[in-house]
């Protein structure tokens, strides 16, 4: 089984101009789950230029996620968001007490290692990924 896109509900979404689309129906694969991260009518904006415009999102526990959207629609800025490196213009993000979140920037600075692994476990000061 696939694993599911950036969903809102059971509804699969990709990122547009600053709005998340409906691009197909998907069912939950957790039904009974426990919410990690919830973003409620988050809005984040850079200049006039809108990314986020009162998105919602839900990511249970053992979810796995993809986003989808052309160079600019907020995807990388909806990432740092939840990782907590950026805040929301508006809206709010609840993380489950307790959740650490370690990010990798898209042109992260990594530690000479051995293997990628290793050296995003360095980055991250993860035991083991």
């Amino acid at each position: 089984m696939p694993a599911p896109v950036l969903h809102l509900g059971a509804t699969v979404m990709c990122m547009h101009g600053g709005q998340a689309l409906p691009a197909a129906p998907f069912p939950r694969v957790l039904v009974s789950a426990q919410p990690v991260v919830t973003l409620q009518d988050a809005e984040l904006a850079y200049g006039l230029h809108p990314l986020l415009d009162r998105a919602n999102l839900t990511v249970l526990d053992g979810e796995r996620i993809g986003l989808i959207g052309r160079n600019g629609t907020g995807k990388s800025s909806l990432l740092s968001a939840i990782a907590g490196t950026i805040a929301l213009d508006d809206g709010e993000i609840k993380r489950r007490d307790g959740l650490a979140i370690t990010f990798v920037e898209q042109e992260p600075v990594l530690p000479a290692a051995s293997t990628l692994r290793e050296s995003l476990a360095m980055r991250g000061h993860l035991e083991r990924i």
